[in-house]
């Protein structure tokens, strides 16, 4: 596998600001993009995809997107430790102009979730999408500590 750059960071701002964490999980197709949409509309909040924060690190060209394009090229799952550093960058970034962060396809299981809480910010809540049908998604907040127990 390749070696994929890591960077320090100093989540203190982030920490400082005490801004809202919300994880919007749910399967292709359930609106988790629509229902986020609608609520950056009304409340300001960022919408982060961790897909897109892949695909757009790729594209930069970086050393560290190209490693990462090998790694995906390959099938390979790209290391959690480099999924979390984009995501930080990216929410330090933003901290100063957002009323909170909408964490769109992240986390895919528990342990990535708990890594999250250990290494950036508590999440606040999580809201599941589900849909039996395409364009009926539903959001179903619940606090992450009640997930994580529940497994």
């Amino acid at each position: 596998m390749a070696a994929v750059e890591r960077k320090q960071l100093d989540l203190a701002p982030l920490r400082d600001a005490k801004l809202p964490v919300i994880f919007v999980l749910g399967g292709p197709g359930c609106g988790k993009g629509t229902q986020c949409e609608k609520i950056v509309k009304q409340y300001g909040f960022t919408h982060l995809s961790s897909g897109d924060l892949l695909r757009d690190e790729v594209s930069s060209g970086s050393e560290r997107g190209k490693a990462l394009n090998a790694i995906m090229e390959k099938g390979d799952l790209v290391p959690l430790e480099v999924v979390l550093d984009l995501l930080a960058e990216a929410m330090l970034k933003r901290v100063s102009t957002s009323k909170g962060f909408l964490i769109d396809g992240y986390p895919r299981e528990q342990a990535q979730g708990v890594q999250f809480e250990q290494n950036i910010l508590p999440c606040t809540k999580v809201f599941i999408l589900r849909s039996p049908r395409r364009g009926d998604g539903t959001a179903s907040p619940a606090p992450c500590q009640d997930l994580w127990a529940r497994g």
